[in-house]
């Protein structure tokens, strides 16, 4: 899968090729601007220029001082992020409410050794749900803008995280939840919180079961059609840290008891490949549907899509609505969709004309996507 063949970009594959290791001289053919730039986009700017200056590896000057540009304004943001999760951890220890950082955050401040080298865009935190709802009032009044003005707490229908909030220019998700319930692939919050391990001065979900989030969670994301170079490399990093690495229990054993073995292994295979890495706690050569969908999509959405692609997101929303029980409950998720909480007719007719639209485009990207993968 690593080969140039199936990754159609010089400068991506040059990228993929730094990433694992394998020192690679500077392609000819590579368009400098547009390397850094899809280093960037895929969230190994500050990465790659680390590695390249470390190794010592053949880059043009020009192209490591973009690089070198880019991991500083990864510093900058991070920073702004870091100093609000401080703010954060100081109040939710004053309320003495439990909580346990999530993705981005987590693996910047507990896994990666320098927190530059993983870019962030928000903070997302799991709590326990009336605390959650606490939190986000108290971060109202701070001067926190709500991306629902009209959310009322304790509310039966907000989905598995709180609306977001945005906080000191920082985007902050409150978690209920992992996932959506109705989701075909899932992990039991009850069981996130019984396994929570303490790390670093903050509890920490439990090493295989956080690698095992990680990877629905790309799952979820690559089914609506956005990657990142970075969130796969993200696999490769958290396994080799001491935290997982340490770690007692058999991670394919839970995997099987959670019957989500398909989408991670689908993932962890396609990483595999991509970086010529092995990970030694999964099983290799087994075969599912959903495997060989996975590492279509990946190869797929590496070469044709960007970070934020949601072309495919019909997907999610057709697997949720089959999964919701009863008609009545099929008929309130979808003026959830349709009619929000601001009651304003212009703007249902809006999202009305925007969902014709989608359908549309879902019953075209079937047909392709029949064929694709």
């Amino acid at each position: 899968m690593g080969d140039e063949s199936i990754i159609q970009a010089t400068e991506k594959q040059w990228l993929i090729e730094v990433l694992a290791n394998k020192q690679p001289k500077w392609p000819m053919s590579c368009d400098g601007d547009n390397a850094v730039h899809i280093a960037v986009q895929n969230g190994v700017g500050a990465l790659v220029f680390q590695t390249i200056s470390e190794q010592k590896l053949d880059c043009p000057q020009d192209v490591k001082a973009e690089l070198k540009k880019a991991y500083f304004t990864n510093l900058m943001r991070n920073a702004n992020i870091e100093q609000v999760w401080k703010e954060l951890n100081v109040k939710m220890g004053q309320l003495q409410f439990s909580y346990i950082p999530l993705k981005g955050i987590y693996l910047s401040q507990y896994i990666y050794a320098d927190s530059t080298l993983r870019a962030m865009s928000d903070i997302d935190v799991l709590m326990k749900p009336q605390e959650a709802d606490e939190l986000y009032l108290q971060l109202l009044e701070k001067g926190a803008v709500s991306a629902e003005p009209g959310y009322q707490p304790y509310s039966s229908t907000t989905d598995h995280h709180l609306p977001g909030l945005t906080y000191k220019g920082v985007y902050i998700e409150l978690h209920r939840g992992l996932f959506p319930d109705d989701a075909n692939y899932n992990l039991p919050v009850d069981l996130i919180w019984q396994q929570a391990i303490r790390h670093k001065h903050t509890l920490g979900i439990h090493p295989h079961l956080n690698l095992i989030y990680l990877c629905l969670h790309l799952y979820y994301t690559v089914k609506r059609g956005g990657l990142r170079i970075g969130w796969l490399y993200d696999f490769i990093v958290y396994s080799q840290s001491d935290e997982f690495g340490q770690c007692e229990g058999d991670f394919m054993q839970q995997l099987h008891e959670l019957n989500c073995a398909e989408p991670v292994l689908g993932l962890l295979y396609a990483t595999e490949e991509l970086f010529a890495h092995h990970f030694d706690f999964i099983e290799h050569g087994i075969e599912g549907k959903t495997i060989r969908s996975v590492k279509k999509r990946v190869i797929y959405f590496l070469n044709h899509q960007g970070e934020g692609g949601t072309d495919y997101s019909y997907e999610i929303a057709l697997e949720r609505l089959k999964n919701t029980k009863g008609l009545a409950a099929k008929l309130a998720f979808v003026k959830q969709r349709i009619i929000k909480r601001d009651n304003n007719s212009q703007s249902t007719l809006k999202r009305l004309g925007t969902l014709s639209i989608r359908m549309l485009g879902m019953l075209r990207q079937k047909m392709i996507s029949f064929f694709r993968f």
